[in-house]
């Protein structure tokens, strides 16, 4: 059972429950219910938050009391690139177990940035089936109903793997990594400095496994029915890079006689074979 297996811990309830512990903490479970649900402290309310809170490390109980885990200062919990930061890693990027209970999220996600780029999944709809249809074998990385998808869509949005957006009278979940690769490029490439685009794509993957040629998005595009070429950067990729461009934080190029890839956007065909990073 996974993060988003459960209703309530939506971003914004762990990172309360995370301010609770840091501002009035140590607590004992009773009165940390208590603080975070004053109107109505009922245990089962609360529990599959303080459960989830703890999965991710935020907080730990010792002794019967709830405090703040190890390393983590208060001044961290108010610092929202600290936040968020911590939660994507911890969800994502850290070496992953069989032992993780939030193993399957990661999984999930990286199916969700191997599909294409268009508003085809609902805020809150059955992933099971575009998932057996996509993939070989029946592991749906517990994505089994509705409510399960929308809470997958949440944490997507919050950690920077996906966007909400209209269309029509429907609510989206748009799969677009590009504020996470922004986040993440002065660790991938220093500003000033051009890398092949193979490189990049390698530092991209090694740091971020979930993205293009990490070992979580290799492991799930090995299922795909359909697989993609290999010179060919995924939708997901190529958008987030081509955003990028246009905001002026990175510069891509094609040198002759210099190993490419294709960017998949639209119907248009784009060779790249050096990128560099400009700045903000």
């Amino acid at each position: 059972m996974s993060i988003v297996t459960y209703y309530e811990p939506v971003p914004n309830r762990v990172r309360s429950l995370v301010r609770i512990v840091a501002h009035f903490g140590p607590l004992s479970r009773k009165e940390l219910v208590e603080h975070f649900t004053p109107l109505n402290p009922k245990d089962d309310q609360a529990s599959n938050i303080i459960l989830e809170t703890e999965r991710l490390g935020l907080v730990t109980e010792l002794e019967g009391s709830f405090r703040l885990s190890d390393g983590i200062l208060k001044k961290d919990v108010n610092d929202n690139a600290w936040f968020l930061d911590f939660v994507e890693r911890a969800l994502f990027s850290k070496p992953l177990c069989k032992s993780d209970k939030n193993r399957p999220v990661a999984y999930a996600v990286a199916w969700m940035l191997a599909q294409p780029v268009s508003p085809k999944f609902k805020w809150s709809e059955e992933l099971a089936n575009h998932m057996q249809q996509d993939m070989n074998g029946d592991d749906v990385f517990e994505i089994t109903n509705a409510g399960r998808a929308a809470m997958l869509s949440y944490w997507m949005r919050f950690t920077g793997y996906g966007e909400a957006m209209s269309f029509g009278n429907q609510r989206c979940i748009l799969p677009d990594p590009t504020r996470v690769i922004a986040r993440r490029l002065p660790s991938l490439i220093p500003i000033g400095e051009v890398l092949p685009v193979g490189k990049f794509i390698g530092n991209l993957g090694a740091d971020l496994p979930v993205l293009e040629s990490g070992t979580i998005r290799s492991t799930v595009e090995s299922r795909l029915k359909k697989a993609r070429n290999e010179n060919t950067l995924s939708q997901t990729t190529s958008l987030a890079l081509k955003q990028l461009e246009l905001r002026g934080t990175i510069r891509m190029s094609e040198e002759s006689d210099a190993d490419t890839r294709i960017l998949d956007i639209k119907d248009s065909i784009r060779r790249v074979s050096h990128i560099e990073h400009i700045g903000e």
